[in-house]
Formats: C-alpha cells, sequence, structure tokens
C-alpha cells in the first residue's frame, strides 16, 4: 500500500486545491458542534469539504486521530498564567475563564474530552497542577482540587451549551430588555405555586456569567480553606 510521503495524493472532487490539516480540523469542529460528535464520519466530512473520503486518510489515519485533532484546535488557545505564589488566585480565575471561553466556543469539545487525550490535554493538566501547587498545597490536595477546576468547567461548559440549544428548556427575554442576551434567559421550567412574587423573578432568570464568576469564587475558596487547614496540620505536626 502506497504512503503518503512517496505517492501522490488524491484529488478532490472538484478539483480544487488539495486540503490541509487545519482546514480538515475547523471543519470537523464547526460539523460537530452542529450536528454533534456521533453525526459526524468520515464520509460525512469528506461531503461537506468536497472531496473523496480517502482523501481524508492522507492528513488523518482514523476518526480518533480527527477527533485527537479537534480537541488539540479546540484548547490551543486557553491561557495558562504561570504559576505565582503571590498571585495564585488571579490565576485560577483567568485559567478558569478561558478554559470556559475556548469550550464555548466549540461545545463538542466537551464530550470529545471524555475519550481524547491529546497534547492539547497534558498541556492544560500540566498548567492547572502547578497552578494549584502556588498555592501552597501539597500533592494530594493538589491534584484533588486540580481534577474538580478542570471538571467543573467541562461540566459547566456541557450544561451551559445545553441550555442555550434546548428551545425548549427555555424563554428568550422579549427584546428590549436589558437582559436579553446569549448568557441570560428565563427558564420555563415551573417552580412551586406557593413562592412569594418577589422569588418569582429570581427563580426564573438564568445568568450564567454570574453563575459561573460565583462558583469560581466558591472553588477558589475551597482551595484556600484545604491550604490553610495543610498548613495548620503541618504546624501542629
Amino acid at each position: 500500500m502506497p504512503t503518503p510521503s512517496t505517492s501522490p495524493r488524491r484529488p478532490s472532487k472538484s478539483g480544487a486545491p488539495k486540503l490541509d490539516r487545519p482546514t480538515i480540523v475547523d471543519a470537523a469542529l464547526a460539523l460537530m458542534d452542529q450536528h454533534g460528535i456521533e453525526w459526524l464520519t468520515m464520509r460525512r466530512l469528506a461531503d461537506a469539504l468536497d472531496v473523496t473520503a480517502p482523501t481524508l486518510y492522507w492528513h488523518l489515519p482514523d476518526k480518533n486521530a480527527l477527533h485527537d485533532a479537534c480537541v488539540d484546535r479546540a484548547l490551543r488557545d486557553i491561557e495558562i498564567p504561570d504559576a505565582d505564589h503571590d498571585d495564585w488566585r488571579a490565576g485560577i480565575r483567568l485559567f478558569m475563564s478561558s478554559m470556559r471561553l475556548q469550550l464555548g466556543e466549540h461545545p463538542s469539545v466537551t464530550q470529545l474530552m471524555t475519550r481524547s487525550h491529546p497534547e492539547a490535554v497534558s498541556r492544560i493538566a500540566s498548567g492547572a497542577i502547578a497552578l494549584i501547587r502556588s498555592s501552597g498545597l501539597g500533592w494530594d490536595d493538589a491534584f484533588l482540587y486540580c481534577r474538580l477546576m478542570i471538571w467543573r468547567v467541562v461540566g459547566f461548559a456541557g450544561m451551559e451549551h445545553t441550555l442555550r440549544v434546548a428551545s425548549e428548556l427555555h424563554r428568550p427575554e422579549k427584546k428590549g430588555k436589558r437582559d436579553i442576551s446569549p448568557t441570560r434567559f428565563r427558564l420555563t421550567v415551573p417552580w412551586p405555586d406557593d413562592l412569594p412574587p418577589e422569588a418569582r423573578n429570581a427563580s426564573t432568570l438564568v445568568d450564567l456569567n454570574l453563575m459561573y464568576t460565583t462558583d469560581i469564587e466558591l472553588f477558589i475558596t475551597g482551595v484556600d480553606r484545604a491550604r490553610r487547614a495543610d498548613n495548620s496540620s503541618h504546624l501542629h505536626a
């Protein structure tokens, strides 16, 4: 069987210039974000790019390699601040905000990350553990809070996407109101009838940015408490 390095590549159906790997990955991400990761096949991807399916295999040997490349592409722009002992809280805020932003742009990656662990995932994990360690936590607590940090971002991003696309779960605010935005809407899930009038607005309004900011601060509080407990145990050892 010929190899990509020794044989000419197959032309596209339309005779268009040959594809490159970034173009294929960007198209795959867009299709998975729109239709879901199970929907995408190499044949459907080839059709979207107007090439024959075998053309894709010159760049990516199989679907697993495609998934790895998509995760790498989606996560490559996540900001991982340098571990700074004096400003670890700001580092956590930056990391969690940046990761949410990137996952929000490519919601399919929240599912792919459960099955694909390419280089970008290792880079994020290494940076995250260094960031948590800079708070002063020991290794056991650092790995615990590192996993919690990453998993809660992935979980929040997945739920955020679900709420945005599931039209039966939310009703956008009427045009002209100040709180109409992609991150602020009203749920239609009913609450008990005995709620007081002043609670009804709060019971339906969802502000994703406020929720996420609150979640970050709760996480930082947890790290701070664990750090103090760790320091206290060492003092009394």
